[in-house]
């Protein structure tokens, strides 16, 4: 199921969510903006699925970040550039410094 923060809080707010059986609902993924991880929690007890966080930009494509749907996810995060996605970690402060690999080390395409 796709949706926004927003939503998922009006789900987990409604004076009846518990009435109905969400059993069927498996996985569901946020985007438009960031997932508060109290909102993503509270959903996830409600309905026994999970969300994962995804990011994109309508001049590259839908989705080029999420966390996993299966194995670890890191709560409150953008989550792993999807493949053929080329990123680049810089200083938020100049926003030119490029900073050292993170210790996950993303697999690379042999070429």
């Amino acid at each position: 199921m796709p949706g926004v923060a927003i939503l998922f809080n009006k789900i987990n707010t409604h004076p009846k969510v518990r009435n109905y059986d969400l059993s069927g609902l498996k996985m569901a993924v946020s985007g438009a903006g960031p997932l508060p991880l109290e909102v993503q929690n509270k959903f996830e007890e409600i309905t026994g699925s999970i969300i994962v966080e995804g990011y994109g930009l309508s001049e590259a494509t839908p989705v080029t970040h999420a966390n996993p749907i299966h194995g670890h996810r890191k709560l409150g995060t953008i989550g792993l550039p999807y493949p053929d996605t080329d990123i680049r970690i810089v200083d938020k402060e100049t926003g030119t410094k490029e900073l050292p690999p993170s210790p996950l080390q993303l697999p690379t395409r042999a070429g």
